[in-house]
Order: C-alpha cells, then structure tokens, then sequence
C-alpha cells in the first residue's frame, strides 16, 4: 500500500481516537483514589495515557490494513 494512504489513515484514526479515549475513561472514578491537590498532575497523565492509547489504536489498525494489503497486491 501507499504510504500517504497510511499516513491519513493514521491520522484520521489518531485524532479521534484520542477524544474516544478521553470520553471512555471517563467513566471511571478517580477521585476516590487522588490525594487533595494532585488533580493537577493527574489531569497531565489522563491526557497522556489517551494519547498513548490512541497512538496504539491507530497504528495497529494500520499495520493490520498494511498487511492485509501486502497480502492481497503482492508485489
């Protein structure tokens, strides 16, 4: 496959990935667990282990799409 197809697929699944992210976490409760004052630093980590996993969804999802496109358009 092109690498500019993969680069817009990656980007196009990486930017909304991490708002999913975001949301999706959400749901849990870390208050409970955080000590008075440290919301701060815990917001800086939210937003990272988002990015984080964004980054891996999307370049799974790429290198799955890379694969089955070497598989089917061999070279």
């Amino acid at each position: 496959m092109d690498s500019s197809i993969l680069a817009i697929t990656y980007i196009v699944l990486f930017i909304p990935g991490i708002i999913l992210f975001y949301n999706l976490l959400q749901i849990f409760n870390y208050e409970k667990i955080l000590k008075s004052g440290k919301a701060g630093y815990f917001k800086v980590f939210y937003i990272l282990i988002c990015i984080i996993l964004s980054a891996l969804l999307a370049a799974s999802i790429c290198y799955t799409v890379k694969m089955i496109g070497e598989i089917v358009m061999p070279k």
